[in-house]
């Protein structure tokens, strides 16, 4: 039959998975029945390309690719699989998985491979390239989640926004166990095929269509929601969003900062405070609401007159309840042993559900009440250091839990 001049393309989700074999092929059998014959190279990620022709009866069959990855495409079959098969009447179209299309117009044609002996070999080639593929997505989806936890699930949850983390890990669980289903599907297939059963044709591919369909699209979007949300993971980070000198910040700070220092009883007054270099960061999430991160240098001046410069660093997270408060306490306290010059200091302090002192470059101080938490870091210098100020310190501090 002569095809239409009309060839605008329309795109169509394939209904089966491509280790449905013979579905497949009923599938775009049916399609060239309807007036549409498959692209060449039409299909990418599950979703064919046909051009408009007129109706007509062909037959297709998949064939095992012997390389290639599970996730990418390779360039199809090889020149003389091409060359012998297009001898059969069979022309290669296109690759769907980890199977080559092709199409046969003449409906007499022979078949390619009617030797369950041979296609039990392609499918043994195969198989030991799904097992390479399953090595290597293993190691990625490991290496990639690594990156994305380093600083523990929490943590990054609060800082780069819990939604984005969870969405995350939802994708990439989807992609495994999709990844997982269709490695057992092929493994059935090639059992079925050792057993002595041809890949045939036959099935009715309506059976459990929709269902697929639905399968297809939930898969594409979290495949590129994986891609899309582990972007905004990467370059998103709470510490760093809206910060802004803190002389400019018109808002109330739900803590005390190093300006208040002077409520304690040996502290004349915070002086040279560096309006310019002292910033400010506030962000909001959906299980902590309120989080501040707050930079301050200046010297503190004593009642006896000794000056000590320094710095105080305060990060607040005020939690949607008491669970996640002491998770993310317990976070800031693993991370903060994992340091290689962690020394803990003892230190407690009236009216805390919890508290951490320790050493690791600077003093710091982690305390949480209720919902709330807390972590100080405090950079002075030890040379006019009052005996007793960290912990006097991080006391004024702690008021702001109450």
């Amino acid at each position: 039959m002569v095809e239409k001049k009309d060839t605008k393309s329309v795109h169509r989700i394939i209904p089966c998975p491509d280790y449905d074999v013979t579905g497949v092929e009923c599938w775009l059998s049916y399609m060239a029945e309807r007036g549409y014959i498959l692209q060449d190279g039409g299909v990418h990620r599950g979703i064919a390309a046909f051009d408009r022709c007129e109706p007509k009866k062909v037959r297709y069959r998949l064939q095992p690719a012997q390389k290639g990855f599970v996730i990418y495409d390779n360039d199809g079959p090889s020149d003389d699989e091409v060359e012998l098969n297009g001898a059969f009447g069979w022309k290669y179209v296109a690759k769907y998985g980890v199977f080559n299309i092709y199409r046969a117009d003449d409906m007499d044609a022979r078949e390619m491979d009617t030797d369950t002996e041979v296609q039990a070999m392609a499918m043994n080639s195969l198989h030991r390239s799904q097992r390479f593929n399953i090595i290597w997505m293993s190691i990625w989806i490991i290496v990639y989640l690594a990156i994305v936890f380093t600083s523990q699930p929490f943590l990054s949850m609060v800082n780069r926004g819990s939604l984005i983390s969870i969405a995350l890990v939802l994708c990439v669980i989807i992609f495994i166990v999709t990844g997982l289903v269709k490695a057992v599907s092929l493994y059935r297939l090639r059992r079925k095929i050792l057993d002595g059963d041809s890949l045939g044709s036959g099935t009715n591919w309506r059976r459990g269509a929709r269902i697929y369909t639905v399968k297809a699209v939930v898969g594409i979007i979290a495949y590129v929601a994986m891609i899309v949300f582990g972007c905004m993971f990467i370059l998103s980070d709470g510490v760093d969003r809206n910060q802004m000198p803190l002389s400019e910040y018109q808002g109330e700070v739900p803590f005390q900062t190093i300006t208040d220092l002077v409520s304690c009883s040996d502290i004349q007054k915070v002086d040279n405070v560096d309006d310019d270099v002292n910033t400010i960061s506030k962000w909001s999430d959906i299980l902590w609401p309120e989080n501040y991160k707050v930079y301050e240098y200046g010297d503190i001046v004593y009642t006896d007159g000794n000056i000590c410069h320094g710095g105080l660093v305060i990060t607040y997270h005020e939690a949607k309840n008491e669970w996640l408060a002491n998770k993310l306490y317990q976070a800031y306290v693993q991370r903060a042993k994992h340091q290689s010059d962690y020394e803990k200091i003892d230190m407690k302090i009236a009216g805390l559900d919890d508290v951490d002192a320790y050493w690791d470059g600077s003093e710091s101080v982690i305390m949480r009440k209720g919902n709330k938490l807390i972590v100080a870091s405090f950079y002075m210098s030890g040379e006019n250091r009052h005996e007793g100020d960290l912990e006097e310190w991080a006391g004024c501090i702690a008021e702001s839990l109450e």
